[in-house]
């Protein structure tokens, strides 16, 4: 094992279930980014790998989901269906745009679970009495 994949495999051993979370939907950009990298090269079999990869991760998120969790868990899976098919079209037509609207559209879903973790971390905080409330300097007089 190299240092890099040493590395890799000490954060994610290290990693909290929520951090593991974000580690995949970051890695599905990632190659997603990769994918359009090698569209970009005329690299049919580097596109279908990458974009190969970043479906797994999808169906993976897709299949674990909590069907107890509540109303939100469809919406959440309709979203991981969306990207996983929109990656598949874009893989079989070699769809520069497409591909292109499936990483904007795994970015937003990043943002919205970093958000929503910072959020329950920031409400966690509050509730615990531990929260950090900033304290302003009036420099004005």
């Amino acid at each position: 094992m190299d240092v890099r994949e040493e590395y890799l495999a000490n954060t994610v051993a290290g990693a909290s279930p929520v951090q593991r979370l974000v580690l995949l939907l970051e890695a599905a950009e990632r190659f997603i980014r990769i994918a359009q990298q090698e569209l970009d090269k005329n690299n049919p079999e580097g596109v279908h790998i990458n974009i190969e990869k970043a479906q797994n991760i999808y169906l993976e998120l897709f299949c674990t989901l909590d069907q107890e969790a509540g109303d939100f868990v469809s919406n959440l899976q309709g979203l991981y269906y969306l990207v996983y098919n929109n990656l598949l079209s874009a893989d079989v037509d070699k769809d520069s745009e497409l591909l292109q609207d499936c990483l904007k559209t795994a970015q937003g879903i990043t943002k919205m679970w970093k958000d929503t973790i910072d959020k329950f971390h920031a409400d966690e905080a509050v509730l615990s009495g531990n929260s950090q409330t900033s304290k302003s300097i009036d420099i004005c007089g």
